[in-house]
């Protein structure tokens, strides 16, 4: 069975079923199993314990396990230099951090769609992490608006994949799709979100890939490629990054909150409009960046690195996989409105849920400035 990349990260421990690379056979079982017959085949497997010391267990070979629903088993510590931890029952809450798990072990099921999106991102971002900064035909979409062949390659690697996996769903994707919801269910892909940081070597980017139906993403993956973090989600699991859960930030008031933002490839067109909302929300939080990619800025709310999110011109590639992993880590997601969000509309507010509705006041306030003035 295939799986994510192996990556040993200090917040994550995988128990996966076996295979070569778990595993190795010992001749002398007794001197590890204790009461084991001499001459059985068993395998040693080297595991380790809740404080990352290595220890062994051996376990009689027989039929492999069942890897039908490919569980991935997660075990969670607490990551260093985390903000306050919020109780386990307020982990649960919307709009808390809910990387607080109890300390039993988690089962996430993992879907097939999930485990090939995951596989598929992982090739594409192989590629592009080759590639940073090197591409040698450039080509303009618009003034600003830039597409490289490492796009294009990026985004025929996912598409080939997914096609001969699940022949019957569509694929949407940012380099070759006319811009029409397909019905039922169909994948959003963007092969390469934060080209213009990509073509300047500016290791900040991600490949996107989401699920979709008529009730919005059932899976979603984005990959970077550039700092081997991918986050994943299901509509029924949690949020998680590296296979650890992640959750969304704990900040109160939006005086608090670090917030990100982004602006469409009409701004040179549009530019005092997207500057209205930009100067207040300057004025009323405590800061506001701009990376380039959509995808992580969603993905950096779940995450609780950024608080909110807000941005204009976005397309349902772009934001459908960041959606549901912000919205599995307890955040919340609208259009400018407070309205469930739509990705096939060019507005999105992601936040942690706490300033969410203080968020919507701002946007209000810059809409009436602009007709204000208009």
């Amino acid at each position: 069975a295939s799986e994510f990349p192996q990556h040993e990260i200090g917040r994550a421990r995988r128990q996966v079923p076996l295979s070569p690379r778990h595993v190795r056979r010992t001749a002398d079982p007794t001197a590890h199993a204790g009461t084991a017959s001499p001459g059985s085949n068993r395998h040693l497997i080297v595991k380790r314990n809740r404080n990352h010391q290595a220890f062994e267990q051996v376990v009689p070979v027989g039929t492999p396990p069942d890897d039908s629903k490919r569980k991935i088993h997660l075990c969670r510590r607490t990551h260093p230099g985390r903000r306050r931890q919020a109780s386990h029952a307020e982990s649960l809450t919307p709009g808390r951090r809910r990387d607080n798990y109890p300390p039993s072990v988690l089962t996430l099921t993992v879907t097939l769609e999930l485990d090939t999106a995951g596989q598929l991102a992982v090739e594409a971002g192989r590629l592009i992490a080759e590639s940073l900064g090197r591409a040698t035909c450039v080509d303009r979409k618009s003034a600003v608006d830039l597409v490289t062949e490492v796009d294009r390659h990026a985004e025929s690697i996912i598409k080939q994949g997914l096609a001969e996996a699940f022949p019957n769903i569509p694929i949407v994707a940012e380099e070759s799709s006319a811009n029409e919801r397909p019905e039922g269910r169909y994948w959003c892909v963007d092969p390469l979100d934060g080209t213009t940081n990509f073509v300047h070597g500016l290791p900040h980017c991600a490949v996107s890939i989401a699920l979709l139906d008529e009730d919005g993403p059932c899976a979603a993956v984005v990959h970077d490629p550039c700092k081997q973090e991918t986050f994943a989600a299901t509509r029924e699991g949690p949020a998680t990054l590296n296979d650890s859960p992640i959750g969304v930030s704990a900040a109160e008031r939006l005086d608090e909150a670090l917030l990100v933002t982004g602006f469409p490839y009409d701004r040179r067109a549009h530019i005092d409009f997207y500057l209205t909302y930009f100067r207040l929300f300057l004025v009323h939080a405590r800061d506001v960046r701009r990376l380039g990619s959509a995808a992580l800025d969603l993905c950096y709310v779940a995450a609780g690195r950024f608080d909110g999110f807000w941005e204009w011109g976005l397309h349902p590639w772009d934001t459908a996989a960041g959606w549901l992993i912000v919205e599995r880590a307890g955040g919340r997601v609208t259009g400018f409105s407070g309205a469930r969000f739509d990705p096939w509309r060019p507005q999105v507010l992601a936040t942690n849920g706490l300033i969410h509705d203080a968020a919507l006041a701002v946007l209000a306030d810059a809409s009436g400035s602009r007709e204000g003035s208009a």
